[in-house]
């Protein structure tokens, strides 16, 4: 292999990295509340937590504090991530790993003080949940251990597709995919294969189609990530690499569900706009971009039909997901 086309796999393999690393989810339509995101501000023993920003210039506040485990033997570790709004706006479904790798999924109670475990068979590893339009119901990624099953999850070799209702009833396999997205309008649902292709499906799993298909360079999969219907449900967005070899950088698209009328929504010399996250009422779409430096790492907004970004935060954070108000 000559050095051109080790380069591009490196830089392919890096941005698939970065756009299989995050989460996926829907914005349902109403006015423009919290835009989250998990960061570990705060904690000394690395552990992460869910994070809210409004874009009037208030401070961002931690929306579910727990203890710092830092030196201390009686309390365990706990990371929560990848937050769910439901369609209320009212509650959010979330993973929280405890102990440095065990997945659960929790969703908060009424004031959003206090979360409750989401009942799933014992010793299932889950992550990514996103709510679906009955705000009853949530579709999430469960996660196929490749190390040692009596381990924690060290690693994965694969992921399954399941729906459940919150209560932990009417839980079913759909197939298997990653980064799964309900849409507002209720029929759809988005995902990712094991190649990152983005793809739709019906709700109890059947009439898969491809949206957006993956290609593989030299057995390298180049896909997409992050898939987000907009409010309307119409459309979908995602990131996915532009340009080839050293110029290559991820930026964020939209595409109709059909496939059709696909933009390119950023443009980020110097760094990839990774993660997108529509706003309730459509106008804008949130990404972060991390370009490994001080002053041009951060959350972004870009209107979303394309246009000149603006910083919200300087911090670099993940798994964007916008609260709706109504």
């Amino acid at each position: 292999m000559d050095s051109r086309a080790r380069t591009y796999l490196a830089i392919a393999a890096a941005a698939t990295a970065l756009l299989a690393a995050a989460p996926a989810s829907a914005s349902f339509p109403g006015k423009n509340g919290l835009l989250t995101y998990t960061a570990g501000e705060g904690y000394r023993d690395g552990t992460t937590s869910i994070w809210g920003q409004r874009l009037s210039g208030a401070a961002p506040h931690e929306l579910l504090a727990h203890e710092d485990s830092a030196g201390r033997t009686d309390v365990q570790a706990v990371s929560d991530e990848e937050a769910s709004w439901a369609p209320s706006g009212k509650r959010y479904a979330f993973a929280r790993r405890t102990g440095g790798g065990n997945l659960r999924l929790f969703v908060t109670e009424a004031g959003m003080k206090s979360a409750r475990a989401i009942p799933l068979p014992e010793g299932m590893a889950a992550r990514s949940p996103a709510f679906a339009p009955d705000g009853r119901t949530i579709v999430f990624v469960e996660v196929i251990s490749g190390g040692d099953p009596a381990e924690e999850v060290t690693y994965e070799a694969g992921w399954n597709l399941w729906r459940v209702r919150t209560d932990g009833t009417g839980l079913r396999k759909l197939r298997a995919g990653d980064r799964p997205a309900w849409s507002p309008r209720g029929g759809l649902i988005a995902f990712q294969d094991s190649c990152g292709s983005l793809k739709t499906m019906r709700t109890d799993g059947s009439r898969v189609r491809t949206v957006v298909a993956a290609t593989r360079v030299n057995g390298v999969c180049r896909g997409v990530g992050a898939p987000e219907f907009a409010p309307s449900g119409g459309r979908i967005a995602f990131a996915a690499l532009n340009g080839n070899g050293s110029s290559a950088r991820s930026e964020i698209f939209t595409v109709g569900t059909d496939g059709r009328g696909r933009r390119r929504v950023t443009t980020t010399p110097g760094a990839g706009a990774a993660e997108p996250a529509w706003s309730p009422d459509g106008q804008s779409i949130a990404f972060h971009r991390d370009t490994g430096k001080a002053g041009g790492s951060g959350l972004y907004r870009v209107p979303a039909g394309g246009g000149n970004p603006r910083r919200i935060t300087g911090a670099f954070v993940q798994d964007l997901d916008w609260q709706p108000l109504r």
